[in-house]
């Protein structure tokens, strides 16, 4: 690795410093108290639950936290990154402490000397110093991500409410690699005539926001526990979130909907 500036975000963890390169995360969203200890006790299954993305706790992959804590004390300031390329979120990581943005030089390190010193020493890219001199242990993350999962990922059902064309298949495409088993439909009504259970349904608002009451009627009679997450789609930002519909995203908007997804999200 040759000598180079980078943006990078640095952490520390059980009294070492780290580092990740900054390019690679899409979106960092603060986390603490109750959510922290639900996206910790979802990281042990490996499982973004709600998303169909990998969870990777990082101290629990370093070696710094054993199975089975994830309901010790949360961290007065934690932190959930997407990481991705393009815009696009390929698996999530969650960091027992507040990331801070920096810029660093990268030095390389003997790979003999990053595999010694941990028991993730295959992620060790090099060491960051910092302004002032300070030095933080460089982590590479690969886009895949980065966990593994105690059982099988739960597929999760969405269904997409479109006009037929490129649109709807690029929706259709964006929950596909998040994980998603996906349907597409040019009526409103197809929630529920298709007879089938349904985790999300993104819905065309520009196409269809006139129909929304036959969609959203229909879900009035469905038990709570069973009734699929509207989300609204539209071209243009700022449009009014419908009664009943968790948000409202601009169309392609991959990380909007990767947080859409989150919200209200709960471990098992």
């Amino acid at each position: 690795m040759k000598n180079n500036r980078t943006e990078v975000l640095v952490f520390a963890l059980d009294g070492m410093r780290f580092a990740l390169p900054y390019e690679n995360v899409v979106e960092l969203l603060p986390v603490d108290g109750e959510r922290w200890h639900s996206l910790a006790v979802m990281a042990e299954a490996g499982t973004l639950k709600g998303t169909g993305l990998a969870l990777l706790r990082l101290s629990a992959r370093l070696g710094l936290v054993r199975p089975g804590q994830a309901r010790r004390e949360a961290p007065r300031a934690g932190a959930l990154l997407l990481i991705g390329q393009g815009g696009r979120v390929r698996g999530t990581v969650l960091l027992d402490a507040e990331p801070i943005l920096e810029t660093a030089e990268v030095l390389p390190i003997p790979a003999a000397v990053a595999t010694a010193h941990m028991p993730a020493g295959e992620m060790i890219a090099g060491m960051a110093v910092l302004p002032g001199g300070t030095r933080a242990i460089l982590l590479d993350l690969p886009i895949g991500i980065a966990a593994t999962r105690t059982r099988p990922a739960e597929k999760l059902r969405a269904l997409v409410v479109a006009p037929s064309g490129e649109a709807c298949e690029r929706q259709g495409l964006a929950l596909r690699e998040l994980g998603y088993e996906v349907s597409l439909a040019d009526d409103p009504r197809a929630p529920t005539l298709s007879g089938r259970r349904y985790d999300i349904v993104l819905v065309d608002l520009d196409a269809y926001g006139a129909a929304l009451d036959r969609l959203c009627g229909a879900s009035r009679d469905i038990a709570p526990a069973d009734r699929p997450r509207l989300i609204g789609i539209a071209r243009r930002a700022g449009a009014v979130v419908p009664p009943g519909f968790d948000a409202v995203l601009v169309a392609g908007d991959t990380r909007g909907l990767v947080r859409a997804l989150l919200r209200g999200t709960r471990a098992a």
